[in-house]
């Protein structure tokens, strides 16, 4: 079983072709050799985290400090917690989010380690369905780190993902990836403070909805309901952390769209 695992992982890197989302793959379900993961494998009875409600945003919150700015005040936040199969996480990490007319703001802020981790070893990620149809069929997926470079993913599916019996997620089930899919106007502020009076790092993600790819392209309008999941993935000792805001398994968001929560805009 192990085998056959690690032989559809090596597929899945050579479609994703990205540095730390192979890491990502090598690491579902601890089916590999290597990963510590599955040492501390759990079984929890799948629940899809709250509807999250977003306000709009009120002036340049991409380069204001989502921590201390009034900008940020009004923004909903939500905390980042261990992935549905195993207790082992990240450490701390909070996300805000705002919305305008032509962009969603997504704001981490990330406890950092005691030595700063690199561009490949620490990022966040927003992973969004806002297609017509909202059925995990397609997925857009942006990350950054600290470093502030921005990458967008896209994602799909010609059928829907659907768990196993048993609520695990069906890492045979076929899905592609374009990498880096270049959006006009997709960029990042970083920065740096403290996460109840620990070092942390923070990035600021403006993304311009009309500018991904064509399934995702829409106007952000009140009452608009999306599904969407914030994630974020550390390799620390050889050992892939994560966490998230809707639980999924480690390294499986691609496979489990039915994991992901809604969101909705709210009013102006």
């Amino acid at each position: 079983m192990a085998n056959s695992r690690c032989a559809n992982l090596r597929e899945f890197r050579r479609l994703a072709g990205a540095v730390l989302l192979s890491a990502v793959g090598a690491a579902l379900l601890g089916g590999c050799k290597g990963n510590s993961t599955a040492a501390a494998m759990v079984r929890r009875e799948p629940v899809t985290a709250a509807p999250v409600s977003v306000p709009w945003a009120k002036g340049d919150v991409l380069h204001a400090d989502p921590m201390s700015s009034d900008l940020w005040k009004s923004a909903t936040i939500v905390a980042l917690g261990a992935p549905a199969n195993t207790e082992h996480t990240t450490l701390p990490c909070r996300a805000k989010l705002l919305v305008d007319s032509q962009h969603l703001y997504v704001a981490f802020i990330s406890e950092r380690a005691d030595e700063p981790a690199g561009l490949d070893r620490d990022l966040v990620s927003l992973y969004l369905d806002n297609s017509r149809e909202k059925d995990g069929r397609e997925i857009v997926q942006l990350s950054a780190g600290p470093g502030g470079q921005i990458t967008c993913n896209w994602i799909r599916a010609a059928v829907a993902a659907e768990p196993r019996p048993d609520g695990t997620p069906d890492l045979t089930h076929p899905v592609s990836m374009i990498p880096n899919w270049k959006v006009e106007g997709l960029v990042a502020a970083v920065g740096n403070g403290e996460l109840d009076g620990k070092p942390a790092w923070t990035v600021v993600m403006a993304i311009p909805i009309d500018r991904l790819p064509l399934p995702f392209r829409t106007m952000p309008a009140m009452g608009a309901r999306w599904k969407f999941n914030l994630m974020r993935t550390v390799m620390a000792e050889g050992d892939l952390l994560q966490a998230n805001y809707s639980p999924v398994a480690v390294g499986a968001q691609a496979v489990s769209p039915y994991r992901m929560a809604e969101l909705d805009i709210g009013n102006p």
